[in-house]
């Protein structure tokens, strides 16, 4: 027991540390993507990543002036979306809708999944073009049901009967002092999907559920 001030010391000065080691990563160099903005939602036929399998899924399109793939390479940042029904302005982690049916971590761009290279970082490595307004496009996939539950804590909705505001981010994370633990390095801003638009999509395309 005498030895557990002195951990709780020790723990508390390493996170310090490492703390003041990431800040000046956050602080400069990055961009953040904070004025991500709706362009459509429409519906997709995408071959799931598990299997020779297809599955309907809303198609979200966004843009920002920020190029996502260039920071994503120099930084070596891996991206974390969340999209969910909106709680108080923002997402709800506790209700995640379902993106992982499609390669990648939910964000792509023109030349596909936006992440880091298998190598060193790619000078090159670009999410343009940029369009008439000098933004880069980004899309993502959503399913608009998960009604399965032996998926053991994924939220169980149906967007088709249960209409809702969807709200997501995207966040960028970096593995701090060479080892395995995740910083966030950038979140970027709420965008909002109202749910008149999202139930269009599903009836437009005729998205099964």
């Amino acid at each position: 027991m005498r030895g557990m001030p002195l951990l709780l010391l020790w723990t508390a000065i390493f996170a310090g540390v490492a703390a003041w080691i990431a800040w000046p990563f956050v602080a400069v160099g990055l961009q953040a993507p904070d004025d991500f903005a709706l362009v459509s939602v429409g519906g997709n036929r995408v071959e799931v990543a598990s299997g020779p399998t297809y599955a309907d899924l809303l198609r979200i399109d966004l843009s920002s002036h920020v190029d996502i793939q260039k920071l994503v390479s120099e930084h070596r940042l891996y991206l974390h979306t969340i999209v969910s029904p909106c709680r108080d302005g923002t997402v709800d982690p506790a209700h995640k809708l379902w993106i992982d049916m499609v390669p990648g971590d939910g964000l792509y761009d023109a030349s596909g999944a936006v992440a880091p290279p298998d190598g060193p970082p790619d000078p090159d490595a670009t999410s343009g073009p940029r369009d008439s307004e000098h933004r880069f496009g980004y899309y993502l996939f959503i399913s608009p049901q998960f009604r399965d539950p032996r998926l053991r804590g994924q939220y169980l909705y149906d967007l088709g009967s249960q209409p809702a505001d969807l709200c997501l981010i995207v966040e960028g994370r970096g593995t701090a002092l060479g080892g395995g633990w995740h910083v966030r390095f950038f979140r970027s801003n709420v965008v909002v999907v109202p749910s008149q638009i999202v139930a269009d999509a599903i009836a437009r395309y005729q998205l099964q559920q």
